[in-house]
């Protein structure tokens, strides 16, 4: 009974050591702040879409502007997950 409370208790504490970790660190930055300017559109323009072979079939670059987006994709799934990644902008 012993060992098992003490397995049970180290378990715990491993797993909220762990989520305390997996907390601290991030993928994607957090940006450093965030504006919206009165009488600005909510709109994020697709100014170009272009292949790139410079890319994995399933990659994708995506660079914002003030102007637009613009989405360079090494193939179909990475066009699909850069525009994924523009509405969610």
């Amino acid at each position: 009974m012993f060992n098992f409370l003490r397995i049970l208790a180290c378990t715990l504490l491993s797993s909220a050591a762990m989520a305390q970790a997996a907390n601290k660190y991030s993928i994607i930055p957090e940006p450093e702040r965030t504006e919206l300017k009165p009488q600005t559109t909510r709109t994020l323009k697709l100014l170009s879409d272009k292949a790139e072979a410079s890319l994995g079939k399933d990659a994708y670059r995506l660079s914002v502007t003030p102007q637009g987006a613009h989405l360079a994709s090494g193939g179909r799934e990475g066009r699909l997950y850069g525009q994924a990644t523009l509405r969610q902008l």
